[in-house]
């Protein structure tokens, strides 16, 4: 059970099954899916992970919507991709942290977002693209951030300086804030991605009037997943 910055979930002592985040957390976009694990498993490592939640209420809708139009490509029928559940907007890359530093990393967390007096903002959806995660083996569509980059790039500088204090690495640079609305471990060539990115911004566009209100986020809220647990920052 989560709450503001804690949860009731128990933690095994060793670590055990939880270098592997739950849901649609292990399909993130550079990190870590379902289907490989971002770094090695130690006992007493927790995979921890910063990001926001979107608004899915009609999302859910528009992104099926675009993964059926995917089939209609001829050159890329044979391409099977599988919707995330639970969308995300990734604020930091996979890492791990021993069981003793996750109070001590999430009170920090907090008190840097606190400090800074973030406020909350909005942002907009509007733009389709394509990602690969390290491995090269799992490819993503998402829908990129048009308004609200700034805020969220003065939110990831206080998230970075918080993972730079724990010797974690920091998120990429020159980050494109997307939400990942579909995965598929098929091989796609620079061509076939150049016509699929085409092809889906065409049927955005024409799809994004009956979701206006969808594609039009409030940022609330900072999340960070470690381990089973799951911790909640207001902004």
């Amino acid at each position: 059970m989560s709450g503001l910055l804690g949860g009731d979930a128990s933690i095994p002592a060793d670590g055990s099954s939880c270098i592997s985040l739950p849901g649609s957390l292990r399909s993130s976009h550079l990190e870590e899916s379902e289907r490989v694990r971002a770094f090695p498993h130690f006992p007493g490592n927790w995979a921890t992970f910063v990001y926001m939640i979107p608004r899915t209420d009609g999302l859910t809708s528009l992104f099926n919507q675009l993964i059926h139009e995917t089939a209609a490509i001829p050159q890329l029928r044979s391409m099977k991709w599988s919707l995330i559940e639970e969308p995300h907007i990734s604020l930091s890359r996979t890492v791990a942290l021993r069981y003793h530093e996750i109070p001590h990393f999430t009170a920090r967390l907090k008190a840097d977002i606190m400090k800074t007096s973030l406020p909350r903002f909005c942002y907009s959806l509007e733009d389709i693209a394509f990602f690969r995660n390290d491995h090269v083996n799992t490819s993503f569509l998402a829908l990129k951030v048009r308004r609200g980059q700034e805020e969220m790039a003065n939110l990831l500088k206080t998230v970075n300086t918080c993972l730079k204090s724990f010797n974690m690495p920091p998120f990429y640079e020159n980050p494109e804030f997307h939400v990942s609305f579909a995965w598929s471990m098929d091989r796609v060539s620079d061509e076939d991605k150049r016509v699929l990115i085409d092809y889906l911004q065409s049927k955005f566009d024409k799809l994004k009037g009956g979701f206006s209100e969808d594609l039009e986020q409030n940022a609330r809220a900072v999340h960070c997943k470690s381990g089973n647990r799951t911790y909640l920052i207001p902004l």
